[in-house]
């Protein structure tokens, strides 16, 4: 059976060779490769057409920059093969990744197939990110569990779809939605498959470099989280995954992209000013608001516990003093020192 391999490209002349090779000498060679040049101004559309010229099986198509979706969508309508995947340009699949994965879905008669990831740092570390699932077997209930369901939507590059699964399902990613655009697509898709099937075999290799867009100050970025927490809002009614579980968890994600905005504000490039503007917005939404009241402190890890917090207490001043200092101060001696102010407060509202 023919895979379609969809590459988005935008300015990675370093990395893209190594990408494309990995596709090449994989073990199965029933392949298109789908390299989309997203309006790169290095010499990444080059290095594509020079692969094209190589190698019949590769596709090029050269547009003005528009986004991953959109290049990732332009991809799709291109793609003539029964299965699809979708691979960073920057990163690199193991050589036996399409075969194993194809052989999954074939056995188990699963219309998509899931592998676990190895994230690799330019310090040379290496961490291997899998799900407690039943390996390679069918799963047939996963929308029925809220927590294992919403871990496998992270990401479609670890994913084998079927071609007639996404066209069935209308199944493009959001050009609107600038981030969480792999989560909402597959939560369309895979609630939608009649079973899936995962490996433990870590073939993707996602690599964690220095220029990724998280590392630098982002004055979109709690407007794009926003956006994102929309939509999810609008897919959980649309796929009926309005239920309790599922409104936890997801506010429990809502809030840790809040967490990684205002530590994004902190960046080295940023002024204090802008950082002061993205904590007034942050506790002026009224997203952040109802996820913050909607009573997972509990289930939270210490930093959103502490955002929680200082989201109580309601004073950007102190909220910016307390994330400036958090990688200086032990997080749990922060978090102690909090719930002291804040049942102080509590205390003083009911005097009052």
């Amino acid at each position: 059976m023919k895979i379609s391999i969809i590459i988005p490209v935008y300015n990675v002349e370093p990395y893209l060779g190594r990408c494309i090779d990995s596709v090449l000498n994989q073990s199965h060679q029933d392949i298109e490769i789908i390299l989309i040049n997203d309006g790169s101004v290095d010499n990444s559309g080059k290095i594509c057409d020079e692969y094209a010229i190589k190698d019949k099986r590769i596709k090029v198509a050269h547009k003005p920059n528009s986004g991953v979706s959109a290049a990732r969508n332009d991809g799709i309508r291109m793609a003539t093969g029964d299965y699809i995947s979708f691979i960073d340009s920057d990163d690199y699949i193991e050589p036996n990744m399409l075969k194993s994965l194809l052989s999954l879905c074939i056995k188990t008669h699963s219309q998509i197939a899931i592998c676990a990831v190895k994230t690799r740092y330019v310090d040379g570390k290496v961490i291997r990110e899998s799900y407690n699932l039943e390996t390679e077997v069918p799963i047939t209930n996963i929308v029925d569990r809220p927590t294992d369901f919403s871990k496998i939507c992270g990401s479609a590059c670890q994913c084998l779809y079927s071609l007639n699964l996404i066209q069935s399902q209308g199944g493009y990613f959001e050009e609107g939605v600038p981030l969480g655009e792999d989560r909402l697509f597959n939560m369309k898709i895979i609630s939608s498959a009649k079973s899936i099937v995962y490996t433990n075999e870590p073939f993707y290799n996602y690599l964690h470099h220095k220029t990724s867009a998280v590392r630098s100050f982002r004055a979109d970025y709690f407007d794009k989280i926003c956006k994102f927490r929309i939509r999810q809002l609008e897919y959980m009614n649309t796929l009926n995954l309005n239920n309790e579980k599922y409104s936890r968890i997801f506010h429990i994600m809502f809030l840790d992209f809040v967490v990684n905005c205002i530590n994004n504000a902190f960046s080295k490039n940023n002024s204090k000013e802008n950082i002061k503007e993205v904590i007034k917005r942050i506790l002026d939404s009224s997203l952040v608001k109802n996820s913050v009241n909607s009573g997972v402190f509990n289930e939270v890890g210490t930093s959103i516990k502490i955002f929680i917090l200082c989201h109580k207490i309601k004073s950007k001043f102190f909220m910016l003093s307390i994330f400036k200092t958090l990688n200086k101060i032990n997080y749990k001696k922060i978090f102690q020192e909090l719930k002291k102010v804040n049942n102080t407060k509590r205390v003083l509202n009911k005097k009052i």
